[in-house]
């Protein structure tokens, strides 16, 4: 009992104590401080009136006006990390405001001199045209020569005419005189091999009149590709990276040019013809290939026309797909084999091409005949999207493609 009693009086004493201590330092004018009263000297102590303990540390400056709740000010790191931040900002603000510049500046150039050149061009193929209907109609044709010319070319006539008769009965004796060949040997014309085939208004490949004049400009343009209501820019080729940055003068620009393959060979009429551009945004060089994948849009803009310093080509797209062209990927297709001289070879790329169409058509294609690819980038960088046509036949007609073009279908 009578450590209970001792006990009570602890207590007692403990909290008459604690009600002492709250009423001398606790109580402040900045919050409430829990703190117990520390042991300081006479010359560290505050003065009367004046904070103490923790409410003193985080007291404003004399002077300062304050409030009842006054927060404690931020430490220095965070006022130098909001600055590195605010700066960094700005430096990315200030980076893409000049690209933005910079895109618009290329973006107006570009098509200041796509017009120009458009001009140019459109003015040439005027004049060829007129001069080649003035040739047409003048007097002076070869069928209206004097009486020495015809002569001459009679003359020269039967001395052709003799010589062949003359190398013929030599052939047929060597002939005659060569064993048979085997069944199974092979004969000198291998199945399924392509021959060269030479321009048939244009054997010695000698550059037309209107790419004569807007080659003055560069010597790399080798082409001029037209779709209706798209595209009407001149073609170059040089190697495949120095384009991608620059116009077909070779100014720097980002919207870069079409460009043909460096691996097509225009001294005959090649199979293939791969021409390369850039899937820009604003629309410029290849960034309408997007608007095939719309089934309406194709139907309007199937036929396209594109015609090298050599010969004019009208072609018809029959297909629309995107490829994996890495070859880091095992089921990548290469384009590449489209150059290949074997058949068979190129009917792989074919059946790809035809495979992976957005839409199915009648139209159509062999290896046999001349292909056109428009090939851009897509948002994966391993795949390639292609608009794939071929020149049409001599002997097609127009309504017949137009009508396996408006009957076309999704997949």
């Amino acid at each position: 009992m009578l450590r209970a009693l001792l006990n009570r009086l602890r207590a007692e004493r403990r909290r008459k104590k604690r009600a002492a201590s709250v009423r001398s330092f606790g109580a402040t004018p900045y919050g409430y401080c829990p703190d117990p009263p520390r042991q300081r000297s006479q010359a560290h102590a505050p003065a009367v009136g004046q904070p103490r303990g923790r409410a003193r540390r985080n007291a404003p400056p004399a002077g300062a006006r304050f409030r009842r709740g006054h927060r404690r000010p931020e430490p220095p790191w965070r006022r130098r990390t909001l600055l590195l931040l605010l700066t960094a900002f700005a430096l990315l603000f200030l980076y893409s405001a000049v690209s933005l510049t910079r895109y618009g500046v290329d973006y107006f150039r570009a098509r200041q001199a796509s017009e120009q050149l458009r001009a140019a061009y459109h003015e040439a193929v005027t004049a060829a045209a007129d001069e080649a209907a003035v040739l047409a109609s003048s007097p002076f044709t070869v069928n209206s020569l004097s009486g020495g010319a015809q002569e001459a070319e009679v003359a020269e006539a039967a001395q052709e005419a003799q010589a062949a008769e003359v190398a013929e009965p030599a052939e047929a004796s060597a002939s005659a005189q060569a064993p048979a060949a085997d069944a199974g040997e092979q004969t000198p014309e291998t199945p399924g091999l392509l021959e060269e085939i030479p321009y048939p208004d244009n054997p010695n490949a000698k550059i037309s009149a209107q790419f004569q004049k807007i080659r003055r400009q560069n010597d790399d343009i080798i082409g001029w590709l037209t779709i209706e209501d798209m595209l009407d820019e001149a073609v170059v080729q040089r190697d495949n990276s120095y384009y991608l940055n620059r116009d077909y003068r070779g100014y720097h620009n980002a919207n870069g040019a079409i460009f043909l393959d460096e691996s097509c060979d225009l001294s005959t009429r090649p199979y293939t013809l791969i021409l390369y551009g850039h899937n820009m945004k604003s629309g410029l060089m290849f960034g309408g290939l997007r608007n095939y994948e719309t089934l309406s849009f194709y139907q309007n803009n199937a036929f396209i026309t594109f015609d090298t310093a050599y010969e004019d080509g009208q072609y018809v797209v029959f297909a629309v797909s995107t490829l994996l062209v890495d070859p880091g990927h095992w089921d990548a297709v290469n384009l590449w084999n489209l150059y290949s001289s074997y058949a068979a070879t190129r009917q792989t790329v074919l059946d790809e091409l035809l495979a992976h169409s957005v839409f199915r058509n009648g139209i159509e294609v062999t290896a046999e005949d001349q292909l056109l690819l428009l090939v851009t980038c897509v948002e994966d960088d391993a795949e390639r999207r292609i608009v794939a046509a071929r020149r049409i036949r001599e002997d097609e007609s127009l309504e017949r493609l137009t009508y396996f073009v408006e009957h076309a279908q999704y997949r």
